[in-house]
Parts: structure tokens; sequence; C-alpha cells
């Protein structure tokens, strides 16, 4: 839960947020079915660090030392059909 609640959503998720249905697919997916590696591996791909800070994701850091929220940014698939992942 901390993690959903330090989220913004931009793109084509900024109007509906955690309200929209591909974000509740992801967090339920997250939540219900990815064990402790896959949340660390899903962490290390769209961070670039595996570990959660220990204050958890309210103070997670951008590579420039900047506290940045967790970001899901929706595209048009005709841009790209696979996720995408920046950290900075």
């Amino acid at each position: 839960e901390d993690w959903k609640k330090h989220t913004d959503y931009q793109g084509l998720f900024e109007r509906k947020g955690g309200d929209d249905k591909v974000v509740q697919w992801f967090w339920e997916i997250v939540s219900e079915e990815f064990d402790h590696e896959q949340r660390a591996r899903l962490l290390q791909f769209s961070t670039g660090t595996s570990g959660v800070p220990s204050r958890g994701f309210s103070v997670l850091q951008s590579n420039d030392g900047k506290l940045r929220k967790f970001c899901i940014n929706g595209i048009k698939k005709d841009i790209s059909l696979y996720p995408r992942s920046h950290t900075c």
C-alpha cells in the first residue's frame, strides 16, 4: 500500500489515476500475484534499485538524489507495446 500511496500517474493515466482499469490491474498483479523477488525486480527495472528505502516510498530518490514518486505513465500503444522505464 505504501508503494501505491506514493505513486504519481501521468500521460493517459493522469485523469483517472488509480481508478483507471489498467492501473487497477497493475496493482492487483503486483500486490496479489508477484512474490517479494518479482516486486524487487520490478522496482529494479523501474527505478534502478531493488530496495525499498528504509522509510518507505515517500523518500524514494532519483539518481540525482532528489525525492521522486514512483510514476506510472500511460502511453498510446502505437508508440510502444512494451513497458519502458527511466530513472532520470
